[in-house]
């Protein structure tokens, strides 16, 4: 079987008929398995705004640097709804930000450890063990151990103390950061979003896109609701 390839007009074999319809269909399946906190991220945004805050935790996702949510935060405080004229613009810019400052949301879900102890703090230095008579002092460079085995494990306790006070550092900051964080969301939507019925629809349905965490959701919804 062949066949003629539409763009470039060369005739096609129907082995390179089937590799080009099987990359179209991992192409699609790529797409259809991108979640909705993909496409906030990396998706098209109206607002430099927003844009920027998206691509700072797109950066996150990468490099787990959570300095990073404070800069996204930091943008995404400077949204004035009222400053845009346009009501469909104000509208589609409403959204844009509501969606990315959930997405922040559930990028720090995602990223804080349940099991998470304040009190395990990682050692200022690890103690290498002990090479024949020799005893060296804490945070000895592991080429002064002429024992291989030793200086091994020594190594190995040297990695798994950094990568301990590295995560102790993330999930401290996080777990702040959130602690103060979440009440702008929750103020965010509290003030830009009216009782309105569609305008509790926009709010639950994106909440119900965005936020797997049970409790956080509720908090969101509720920040939106008709108040009793």
């Amino acid at each position: 079987m062949v066949s003629v390839h539409p763009a470039t007009g060369r005739w096609l074999s129907g082995a390179a008929i089937l590799g080009l319809a099987m990359a179209a269909a991992c192409a699609g399946q790529a797409t259809a398995n991108k979640t909705y906190l993909d496409k906030v991220i990396h998706g098209k945004h109206m607002s430099e705004i927003t844009a920027r805050a998206a691509a700072q935790l797109a950066e996150f996702e990468e490099k787990k640097e959570p300095l990073l949510l404070q800069d996204a935060a930091d943008q995404l405080e400077k949204v004035d709804l009222a400053k845009e004229a346009d009501a469909m613009k104000r509208l589609v810019l409403r959204r844009e930000t509501l969606e990315t400052w959930l997405a922040l949301v559930a990028l720090i879900d995602k990223n804080l450890d349940p099991n998470f102890n304040a009190q395990d703090v990682p050692s200022v230095s690890v103690i290498p063990p002990r090479s024949g008579n020799v005893a060296y002092p804490p945070g000895a460079d592991p080429k002064l151990i002429a024992d291989p085995q030793a200086r091994m494990q020594y190594e190995a306790a040297l990695k798994k103390n950094k990568e301990h006070a590295e995560q102790y550092r993330v999930q401290t900051w996080m777990k702040r950061f959130d602690e103060s964080f979440s009440p702008k969301v929750e103020r965010f939507v509290r003030m830009s979003y009216t009782t309105v019925p569609g305008d509790q629809r926009e709010v639950n349905e994106t909440v119900k896109k965005l936020i797997k965490n049970p409790r956080r959701a509720s908090t969101l919804t509720r920040a939106a609701a008709p108040k009793q």
